[in-house]
């Protein structure tokens, strides 16, 4: 081989080790979320199995048998993202809770660029958006017409008839 071939294959595996740290770097995984993923796979196992070794008179009952199980695993282990999962999280938090929450969730959202969870535990952008939106509707009442749920609404000024929106971490404080 010659040395040029050499310093190319050298710099296209160079390339691809860094393609690849960049990638790892784009996950995000929840080791709670983890847990709670296998549960929900395991239990979906057990609802096929089981249903699968039944007799039944038509498809249409195997399949109400079996969706059983999923409805079970899907209310005891809620999906990061979900309105299940927001609500089981969120709801109740006081507007300072909030707040910090939205910046922990800003935090998730900024460290993955993951557009779909292929492994258990992880979350994507758009999960951790919609929480993000869940809050902010659901626990500080604003209008989700924004293009992303990362800020608090500023304290209302007497003189302004619109609320502005203040960064995270301010308190509402403009």
């Amino acid at each position: 081989m010659s040395r040029l071939m050499i310093c190319k294959l050298v710099v296209i595996s160079l390339m691809l080790h860094v393609a690849g740290q960049a990638s790892a770097a784009d996950i995000y995984i929840d080791e709670a979320q983890k847990v709670l993923d296998k549960a929900r796979t395991e239990l979906i196992r057990e609802g096929i199995k089981v249903c699968g070794a039944k007799q039944f008179s038509t498809v249409g009952e195997r399949d109400a048998c079996k969706r059983e199980y999923f409805d079970e695993a899907k209310s005891k282990y809620p999906r990061r993202g979900t309105e299940a999962y927001s609500k089981k999280h969120y709801a109740g938090l006081s507007r300072e809770a909030a707040e910090q929450k939205l910046i922990e969730l800003k935090s998730i959202y900024d460290r993955t660029t993951a557009l779909k969870a292929k492994h258990p535990g992880q979350i994507t952008r758009r999960d951790v958006e919609i929480e993000g939106w869940w809050i902010q509707t659901n626990v500080l009442n604003a209008s989700a017409t924004q293009t992303t749920p990362w800020f608090i609404e500023c304290s209302k000024q007497a003189w302004k008839a619109t609320v502005d929106h203040c960064e995270l971490g301010s308190r509402g404080k403009p």
